[in-house]
């Protein structure tokens, strides 16, 4: 397919990432699943660390940043911004995407891929309409 990040259209998708700190990412491909997991293994170890810090708004950077950490959120932050449209369009209401957001918290896992057959199971479980 392409390099990350890029927009994924609904009926392209395969699965998402699920990142603690970042969110729902879209994947396309076994490539762009590859890629995400270890954009969101480098994401999460900067939050570790302290060199990626995030108090409610976008993620900052210190001191102890890395290149490679900058550059990770660069691509996942692009990522996401680029794919939220399509994927606020499976949800009716901010209620339904809050209730996934805590949804997948309560996984208690940092990150991982959700294929869209199991989303689809989530979403019925939740009690989601949607037109996907």
């Amino acid at each position: 397919m392409g390099h990350l990040p890029r927009k994924i259209e609904l009926n392209q998708v395969i699965g998402f990432v699920y990142c603690k700190c970042v969110g729902v990412l879209f994947c396309g491909d076994e490539a762009d699943k590859g890629n995400l997991l270890a954009l969101g293994k480098i994401y999460l170890k900067g939050m570790k660390r302290g060199s990626i810090t995030q108090t409610g708004g976008l993620p900052q950077f210190n001191s102890k940043t890395t290149l490679e950490e900058q550059k990770t959120v660069q691509v996942t932050m692009d990522h996401l911004i680029i794919n939220l449209p399509p994927y606020q369009s499976l949800f009716k209401s901010n209620e339904e995407t809050t209730k996934l957001s805590l949804f997948l918290k309560s996984l208690n896992k940092e990150l991982l891929f959700i294929s869209k057959e199991e989303m689809k199971k989530y979403f019925m479980i939740l009690h989601f309409r949607t037109n996907w």
